[in-house]
């Protein structure tokens, strides 16, 4: 009996006993190695969990990338073909300014006003018999007048009969207007052919038909626009240019 109760009441051996009375934290060395491999069997979960989702996302990344290379190849094409229009459109700009900088008088022209025209178009009169004398009509109020009718849409002109052609000279021969050195009288008929639906109110809203309707309200010259169903003008036979179509 007394055996047992030695044995009951040291249950370790005396000498471990005294190594734990010396060694009190070597006791918690166990609760430690348990908390690190709970923390590194987490740490490997996740990171287990990461690279799952990196090889399954891999192939939208490269579906994506593929996508925007292509967008950008698109884009980069459109680019260049915007570039080629515009360069066209350039190119068309630059031949019309030239085309509208060239000078009418050449020889496709002189030879349309020497054809003799008749269709519909408008009459304009003019008369400064009754105007003071600072108030005539000169040689540049009818070229401003002529330029302005082509200006409006005319496609042939003519005034007492001489067709006003690209080489057309039309000056001042001391008190006389001639036109291709042959005077005119009183009064002065310009005969157009074109639209006569048309060109009076365009006339009427370019600068040579204002300054008509100037002369006309502010002198006692007359001037005046009437349409006509049908007007025949002769061909030409000018050779100096002095009232050509204003483009």
């Amino acid at each position: 009996m007394d055996l047992l109760r030695e044995v009951r009441s040291q249950a370790l051996d005396q000498g471990y006993q005294e190594y734990q009375d010396r060694h009190p934290a070597s006791r918690k060395r166990r609760p430690i190695g348990v908390a690190s491999v709970v923390i590194l069997l987490v740490t490997g979960v996740l990171i287990g969990i990461a690279w799952r989702s990196t090889a399954a996302r891999a192939p939208l990344d490269a579906r994506e990338r593929k996508n925007l290379v292509s967008h950008v190849q698109s884009a980069q094409a459109h680019e260049s073909a915007q570039h080629g229009e515009l360069a066209k459109l350039r190119a068309s700009v630059d031949a019309m300014k030239a085309a509208a900088s060239t000078p009418i008088d050449d020889k496709a022209g002189q030879d349309s006003a020497m054809i003799p025209m008749t269709g519909p178009g408008v009459k304009v009169v003019l008369n400064d018999t009754d105007a003071a004398p600072e108030d005539e009509l000169g040689d540049a109020d009818l070229r401003k007048l002529v330029n302005a009718l082509w200006q409006s849409g005319a496609e042939a002109v003519a005034i007492n009969g001489h067709r006003i052609g690209p080489r057309t000279a039309i000056r001042s021969a001391g008190s006389a207007i001639t036109v291709d050195y042959v005077s005119l009288s009183q009064p002065y008929i310009i005969e157009v052919i074109g639209s006569p639906q048309t060109i009076p109110a365009k006339l009427a809203d370019t600068s040579g038909g204002r300054w008509m309707a100037y002369l006309r309200d502010n002198s006692s010259i007359t001037y005046t626009v009437a349409t006509m169903d049908r007007v025949s003008v002769p061909g030409s036979k000018a050779s100096v240019s002095h009232a050509s179509p204003h483009r």
